[in-house]
C-alpha cells in the first residue's frame, strides 16, 4: 500500500529533528540508522502492538477513560480541565512509565 507523500514528509522532518535532538544530547543513533529508520520503525512497531490482543484491550481501557472524564466536566472534551483530569486518570490506569497497571 502506498502511503501519503505529506505522510512521508513530515516522518522525514521528524526523522532529522529526532537525530539531531539525540546527538545535541550526546547519544547519537548508531552508525547507519538514522532518525527516519528509527521512526519508521517505532511506527511499525506501535501498529503491531495495537492490533495484538493486549493493544486491543489497552484501547478498550483508554476509550473507557475518556469517555468517563468526559462525562464527569460540564463541558466534557471541550473543558478547559479535561486534558488535566485525562492525563491524572491515565497515570492511574498506566502508571508513570506507560505500561498498563495491574489491576
Amino acid at each position: 500500500m502506498e502511503r501519503d507523500p505529506k505522510f512521508d514528509a513530515v516522518i522525514r522532518r521528524m526523522g532529522l529533528q529526532f537525530e539531531t535532538a539525540l546527538r545535541e544530547a550526546g547519544s547519537p543513533l548508531p552508525p547507519g540508522v538514522t532518525g527516519q529508520d528509527f521512526i519508521e520503525w517505532a511506527l511499525a512497531d506501535g501498529e503491531q502492538r495495537a492490533k495484538s490482543p493486549e493493544g486491543q484491550a489497552i484501547f478498550k481501557k483508554m476509550k473507557k477513560v475518556v469517555e468517563e472524564v468526559a462525562a464527569e466536566l460540564p463541558g466534557g472534551v471541550e473543558d478547559p480541565n479535561f486534558l488535566a483530569r485525562l492525563e491524572a486518570r491515565s497515570k492511574d490506569l498506566f502508571g508513570d512509565g506507560g505500561a498498563v497497571a495491574s489491576a
